[in-house]
């Protein structure tokens, strides 16, 4: 982005950031990037609550002149973007919450979780991520009981607990998810009659 001061840190963990002592200039968004940013913030807050949430979206309100208010609100209302499902899963809103907060605080979850079989078992598990796929909602952790990472789908979570135990996040770098191939994988597999252990519980 021209104009804005980027520094670069190299390696594993490193990427770009915006320098501390630079402070944004309101003309920086058109009226065109501030009904997207707008309009994607929207959608995303029906799904995931908190004053963040809230906070970010009076923050980018604020850099909206007075005189494209009315402008902007038209472009940011022309789509509207629903990550809700259209029946069940209540829980979902309260676990995506819930989630959140134990991933921001390092805190263990527990939780039933249902196999694609239906069989259902307990679960300990470090969370890490959020994922959003095809309209459902997922999570990467740890998991104490396979001793291995896993996502899991929130639909099938049931009794989520956030515990009191901390735990320090582990070293290495969070294997990067690539969805299609995984998907592939077991669709592929699927066909001969059996499905390996995956990391899609």
């Amino acid at each position: 982005m021209a104009g804005i001061p980027i520094h670069a840190t190299p390696g594993v963990g490193g990427g770009f950031e915006i320098m501390q002592q630079y402070k944004l200039d309101k003309n920086v968004f058109s009226s065109s990037d501030l009904s997207t940013i707008l309009m994607g913030l929207t959608s995303l807050s029906n799904m995931v609550s908190g004053d963040e949430m809230v906070n970010a979206l009076a923050k980018i309100q604020s850099f909206v002149p007075a005189d494209q208010a009315a402008n902007i609100e038209t472009k940011t209302n022309q789509l509207y973007i629903d990550l809700n499902p259209w029946m069940g899963h209540r829980n979902i809103h309260t676990n995506l919450d819930s989630i959140k907060k134990a991933i921001e605080e390092n805190r263990l979850l527990s939780f039933d979780y249902a196999d694609r079989h239906g069989n259902s078992t307990a679960r300990r598990t470090e969370p890490y991520q959020l994922l959003l796929k095809n309209s459902n909602w997922y999570f990467q952790g740890y998991c104490l009981k396979r001793n291995d990472f896993r996502l899991f789908k929130l639909s099938r979570i049931t009794n989520l607990q956030i515990k009191d135990t901390v735990f320090t996040p582990r070293e290495f770098q969070k294997p990067q998810l690539e969805f299609d191939a995984i998907w592939r994988r077991c669709k592929q597999k699927s066909l001969f009659g059996f499905i390996s252990r995956s990391w899609i519980e």
